[in-house]
């Protein structure tokens, strides 16, 4: 936990909050190719981002350990069923890393100070993200969430720019 004055919410409060305003959030698509590989036994992952540190993951072997190609090069960890979904592989590019191209889509809003407003939260609070561990909300992060709106997560601005783009 930060040393920060703060509000705590779990990942199903986080999600009944946010999800009446994803019916007008906005369609993203990564169009960003990332480099990824399976985890060969159980691992620590942290994700680094502009902003810091920003989460920590325990990846098991057959997860996909990604890195976004960012300034941040942030690694993260997504199990092997939600991977397949999400990316397509592309080619191989050194021993055990291969790079792939995304193709899903994420509904996302912008964290300002009206969403903080109509959420009834200031900035910055923590929630649980849905593998456990927390996640820092600041003014100007994207809370997203994946099409099936199963769960919601944050990105930093600036690596939320450097690989989502709006859908029309």
């Amino acid at each position: 936990m930060s040393n920060f004055p703060h509000i705590f919410i779990s990942q199903a409060a986080m999600l009944q909050k946010v999800l009446p305003f994803m019916a007008n959030a906005t369609h993203y698509g990564k169009f960003q190719h990332v480099w990824a590989r399976t985890a060969t036994e159980t691992e620590s992952i942290h994700t680094y981002t502009s902003q810091g540190k920003e989460t920590t993951r325990m990846a098991q072997p057959g997860d996909f350990i990604v890195k976004n190609r960012t300034t941040a090069a942030e690694e993260y960890v997504v199990e092997a069923d939600k991977f397949h979904q999400r990316y397509q592989w592309l080619r191989n590019i050194a021993e055990g890393l291969d790079e792939y191209q995304p193709k899903g889509t994420v509904l996302a809003l912008e964290c300002d100070a009206e969403l903080q407003k109509q959420l009834a939260l200031g900035c910055p609070f923590e929630f649980e993200a849905a593998w456990g561990e927390n996640q820092t909300v600041y003014t100007g992060d994207f809370l997203v969430c994946p099409p099936d709106k199963s769960e919601v997560y944050k990105i930093s601005p600036v690596e939320f720019a450097q690989t989502y783009r709006p859908l029309p």
